[in-house]
């Protein structure tokens, strides 16, 4: 990334934090994301997962959110995703991801201000659970 350049074009969630140095420690040390782009005490870009996020300290106590963000990659980029969060996360990451009947492979994340993240990749036409996955989700399809 070069100077004065922002992480990224894509749009990204933007999520209000009380505490914006807690959250990027929670974001690095829990989760381990990158930290892309710090103002102290205004806001940070962290990436990692395949996903780029952006938090915004504000006053007093934030209302969670629940969003859903696509991941970008290979087909099965997000087992990989799964994988790496779950290992480093303690518990912030729900169970292996599920295909769901609109054809979208999920999981998602909580962090340590309440946000769920649910990542989500599309899934070829014919897509079927790895052998060893639940295949939960799948109501309707074959």
């Amino acid at each position: 990334m070069s100077a004065g350049e922002l992480p990224g074009t894509a749009a990204r969630p933007v999520l209000a934090t009380p505490r914006l140095a807690r959250a990027l420690a929670h974001y690095r040390e829990v989760l381990g994301f990158e930290l892309l782009q710090e103002i102290p005490g205004v806001l940070g870009f962290v990436r990692g997962a395949g996903i780029t996020l952006q938090l915004w300290q504000r006053p007093g106590p934030v209302q969670p959110v629940r969003c859903r963000v696509p991941l970008d990659g290979a087909p099965g980029a997000i087992f990989e995703s799964h994988a790496r969060l779950a290992r480093q996360s303690r518990g912030c990451v729900s169970q292996a991801p599920r295909l769901r009947p609109w054809g979208a492979w999920e999981f998602s994340l909580t962090d340590g201000d309440g946000h769920c993240i649910t990542l989500a990749q599309w899934a070829a036409a014919d897509a079927r659970a790895p052998a060893g996955l639940p295949s939960r989700g799948l109501e309707g399809r074959p």
